[in-house]
């Protein structure tokens, strides 16, 4: 039921009953009359009161007219709710008020002053019926009756009597009159009860008409709430009377906001008539009810107005079957122009096309000019113009329909696509026309030629069975079973596997000559060949379609694992190996505990024996030499882990720069000769005539290969000599080899001697020490730079480490000189390596080459050393003091950036650990690049942090290189020895400013 505003309150129904609405209708005009009276008495008296003497008489009707509005007031209140009862009240107020009137002014029973009640007698007929008006009529009998009274007592002056009747005659007058009122009063209600019947039967009449109609009625007032709803409404919307009285409350119907329901409230805002309007409910169910309303504003005689009234109708059924009418063709024309297919509608009795979606005019690649009301041959699509002609003709003279009509077309770019033709009759109007369809199966058929040429080039056999008989099968399985091609196709399933086979060794397992698995099957059985041969053959199978496996059939994949099962058992063998490895892996880490434990042992000892005051300066010398060396070897051990775990990482990485061979080899053998001829054994070293002197390569870990050579060679040589060989090779390549006259490695140990956490014999480490990494760490090192290492041995006594390196080629002459096993009785252990010859750096004329450094190298140098480590601190600064630099401590981070800021004229290099608590180096050494006077500041990273990932990290940061610890005085003067020129630069800057 429509409102004229949203936000109305739930609507109130009231009855439609004339008699009700006359009774509130004179009760609101006689409420406004008695009111009126009311005001102008007291007026009147108010008046009176002021020029007239009678001031007792004047007080009493304004008295009088005070309860007049009074009354009225409370009339007000009361007359909705009850308007029989206001007028009952009414009436006789102003019956008793004039009275009233005529006691307080003396007139007595005065026939003008009373007789004016009749009317109101009369009026009390028509709107409280016969009982109301005879009650009024007593009423008045009594108020005469106690006015004579009080004028025969001498109460009442009776000021009228002289001009009067007698008082008997009087009496009999106003009996009369009331008499007249009855009689007045029943033929108004009479009269009153006539109309109403009529208006009744009216109404009933056309409330029956339109009963019979589809429509229903309704009536709202001045507000826009509900008045009258007619009883026809539940049947026609199905819904209770009472659901919509409580249009739009919580739990009951609501009106859908869309722009009917808008458009309507702009109607009644403009208090216009409407016609068929339609809104939507949503009933308490949550069903759609839709509705046309037709209404117009209803307005009184003086153009105010009262209400809205107007029928609705119930259009549910019609406006849900239109909707799926325009769902139905909007999906119906989607279908059609979404449907990848090509589908045409041709008229049969010329073969014209009427109608083509898009997927015809995609396939064709023409547009609908060019295809509408042509007929099908003009398009050009079959080679033979006969054919779309025979599809129309079966079509016409069969069952109306054609299907899957395989052919091929040509389309107007060049190319040929496979379709298959479906055509259905139908008739329209007396014409008959036919659907054409042509789907392209073009890729579908290349995909099953495709199917078809993997499943017969399968390198596993195929078979697909059907009703216990072998349909297809592919090359592969033919070959398999040692059939000739095409010979299975045909044959029963027992074809596969012959009974006499399918139960040997396998219990209740199904046979392949059953009519097909229900649930997949998985097993291994051997099988003969036609050839005799027997093979172990892995058989899986699962139906076509699991819902009708014999109909469907059963597809059956069979592969021959006889050699697989040889290679799993090579794996198995593998996996015993690889098991052995790791328990020689565990046995290393036993070993590296060990190893580790000895020089920490010896560091932690020593120390504390250096901590005694008593010692003597030659025993302290003894013990200072034994912790250099634990210190040392315990640093060696964990460089050895550290190298070949970031070499098994892949995040070791080699330098390619210049550098000088014979050097690097000289002095790493330097190093080496005197432990070895302190044991007493001959130390040789021995460059080749043609070996080049500047070469690229890495001699960092050139160095690390060499020195691993030489210590195993110090190590197990108890007497004899110990040779180090460099020799050039063709392509670019230096051979590296070191000969010792030891007890060698056997031939069934050497192949242990390069991999990691093993070692030749295990009794060498209780006996040597070590950790097994070092020669495994050296192929890796080698293999980096493109080379390789190896052993030689000829014996059980004697042994040489081999490799080779490929490398760029160099200008250098080629040397086939060779140094190899020369009977002695040892081990040759070296590597060969791509080391291209390179011209020596460029040096200005007259300047001599590098000399000797002084004692103090960094000599004016000024170095910041961040530290938390106190340790850690007083080794650095004890290494730069004695090399001749100026040092300023930092504890932290947030003391070194205080600290450079202070010094930052004066600082030449910042040594920067990178774990340290608060500021840690790396935010640090951020802080010092934003700041403009210490942006340009060097700054070292300083830790015992060795990985990569860490190194990126410090250079990302705006580090400018890496010390490691421990620290080593050779790294501090690689690092810090080039800033020294710089470092004398701005002493004299210095100097001068002073």
């Amino acid at each position: 039921m429509p409102e004229a505003q949203a936000s109305l309150a739930a609507p109130t129904a009231a009855t439609a009953d004339p008699l009700t609405d006359m009774r509130a209708v004179g009760a609101r005009a006689l409420t406004l009359t008695v009111a009126v009276l009311g005001v102008v008495l007291a007026l009147a008296s108010i008046v009176e009161l002021a020029f007239v003497e009678a001031r007792e008489v004047a007080g009493k009707r304004a008295l009088l007219g005070l309860a007049l509005v009074i009354t009225a007031l409370v009339a007000a209140r009361l007359r909705h709710r009850h308007p029989g009862a206001v007028l009952v009240g009414l009436l006789s107020t102003v019956m008793l008020g004039m009275a009233f009137n005529a006691w307080s002014t003396g007139l007595g029973v005065h026939m003008v002053t009373l007789g004016a009640l009749a009317m109101l007698i009369a009026t009390a007929g028509p709107t409280l019926g016969q009982r109301g008006a005879l009650a009024l009529a007593l009423m008045y009998v009594a108020v005469v009756g106690v006015l004579a009274w009080g004028e025969t007592s001498g109460l009442i002056a009776g000021r009228a009597a002289e001009a009067q009747l007698s008082l008997a005659s009087r009496l009999i007058g106003h009996g009369l009159v009331a008499v007249a009122g009855l009689l007045a009063a029943a033929l108004l209600a009479r009269l009153m009860d006539a109309a109403l019947q009529r208006a009744a039967q009216d109404h009933q009449r056309v409330t029956e008409l339109l009963d019979l109609g589809s429509d229903w009625t309704w009536e709202l007032d001045a507000d826009a709430r509900l008045k009258t709803l007619s009883a026809s409404f539940e049947a026609r919307s199905g819904y209770k009377r009472a659901d919509f009285e409580r249009l739009n409350e919580p739990g009951q119907p609501r009106i859908v906001d869309d722009e009917n329901w808008r458009a309507l409230k702009q109607v009644f805002r403009e208090r216009r008539e409407f016609r068929e309007q339609l809104l939507t409910y949503v009933g308490p169910d949550g069903a759609p009810m839709h509705a046309l309303f037709s209404g117009a504003p209803v307005f009184d005689a003086a153009g105010l107005l009262t209400g809205w009234r107007g029928v609705g109708r119930n259009v549910t059924a019609e406006r849900e079957a239109e909707l799926a009418q325009r769902r139905a063709e909007a999906l119906l024309n989607r279908l059609y122009e979404s449907s990848p297919d090509a589908i045409c509608v041709v008229r049969a009795s010329d073969a014209r096309i009427l109608l083509a979606n898009a997927g015809f005019l995609r396939f064709t690649g023409l547009t609908q000019r060019d295809v509408v009301g042509r007929a099908v041959g003009d398009l050009a699509l079959w080679p033979d113009l006969e054919e779309p002609r025979r599809v129309l003709r079966e079509m016409r003279s069969g069952d109306g329909t054609v299907r899957d009509l395989h052919t091929l077309v040509h389309l107007h770019d060049g190319s040929e696509r496979e379709v298959l033709v479906t055509a259905a009759g139908f008739e329209s109007e007396g014409t008959t026309l036919a659907v054409v369809t042509l789907r392209d199966i073009t890729e579908v058929e290349r995909a099953r030629r495709e199917s078809d040429a993997i499943l017969d080039n399968a390198s596993v056999g195929i078979a697909l069975v059907r009703r216990n008989r072998i349909e297809r099968a592919n090359a592969a399985l033919e070959a398999m079973l040692g059939c000739a091609p095409g010979t299975l196709s045909g044959e029963r399933a027992s074809s596969l596997l012959p009974a006499a086979q399918a139960g040997e060794g396998h219990g209740a397992r199904p046979t392949l000559h059953e009519d097909g698995p229900h649930d997949e099957l998985d097993f291994e059985r051997e099988v003969t060949r036609r050839d005799g041969r027997r093979i172990l053959v892995r058989l899986r199978a699962r139906p076509v379609d699991a819902s009708q496996p014999q109909s469907a059939g059963t597809i059956w994949v069979v592969e021959d694992i006889t050699a697989r099962r040889t290679d799993e058992a090579a794996l198995a063998q593998a996996k015993r190996e690889a098991e052995a490895a790791s328990q020689a892996k565990s046995a290393f880490l036993a070993t590296m505990s060990h190893e580790i434990r000895t020089p920490l042992n010896g560091v932690v000892g020593l120390a504390r024996l250096l901590q005694d005051e008593r010692l003597d300066g030659s025993r302290r010398a003894e013990y200072l030499a034994h912790l250099a060396d634990s210190a040392k070897l315990l640093s060696g051990i964990v460089s050895d882990v550290l190298d070949l775990s970031k070499i098994e990482s892949g995040h070791l990485q080699v330098e390619h720069i210049v550098f000088d061979l014979h050097e690097v080899v000289q002095s790493t053998f330097a190093a080496f000769a005197a432990l070895g001829q302190e044991r007493g054994l001959a130390m040789r070293c021995q460059l080749d005539a043609g070996l080049p002197r500047h070469v690229r390569g890495d001699p960092v870990r050139l160095r690390q290969i060499l020195a691993n050579y030489l210590s195993n060679a110090l190590k197990f040589t108890e007497r004899g000599s110990v040779t180090l060989l460099a020799q050039p090779r063709p392509g670019s390549r230096v051979r590296l080899s070191v000969q010792d006259s030891g007890p060698g490695v056997a031939p069934d140990l050497q192949g242990k001697l390069f991999e990691p956490f093993l070692q030749a014999d295990s009794s060498t480490t209780r006996r040597f020490g070590g950790t097994g990494l070092g020669l495994s760490i050296c192929r890796q090192l080698a293999r980096l730079m493109d080379g390789e290492v190896g052993v030689e041995s000829a014996g059980a006594r004697v042994s040489v480490i081999d490799g080779a390196i490929d490398g760029a080629k160099d200008s250098t002459k080629d040397s086939a000189n060779d140094t190899g096993n020369d009977g002695r009785q040892g081990s040759l252990f070296w590597a060969e390596l791509p080391l291209p010859a390179q011209l020596p750096p460029a040096r200005p004329a007259g300047v001599a080459g590098p000399e000797r450094p002084e004692a103090r190298p960094l000599e004016g140098l000024q170095v910041l050393v961040a530290e938390d480590n106190a340790v850690n601190m007083l080794i650095v600064v004890a290494m730069l003091q004695r090399l001749g630099a100026t040092v300023f401590e930092a504890g932290d981070g947030e003391m070194a950036l205080l600290m450079a800021r202070e010094h930052a004229g004066t600082l030449d290099a910042v040594l920067m650990d990178l774990h340290m608590p608060g500021c840690d180096g790396l935010a640090a050494t951020r802080v010092l690049r934003i700041d403009a006077e210490t942006a340009a500041l060097p700054v070292f990273a300083f830790s015992a942090a060795v990985l990569d990932h860490e190194r990126r990290e410090a250079e990302a940061a705006g580090m400018n290189g890496f010390i490691a610890k421990p620290v080593e005085v050779g790294e501090l003067l690689r690092v810090l020895g080039p800033l020294v020129a710089g470092a004398a630069g701005s002493l004299q800057v210095r100097h001068a400013a002073v």
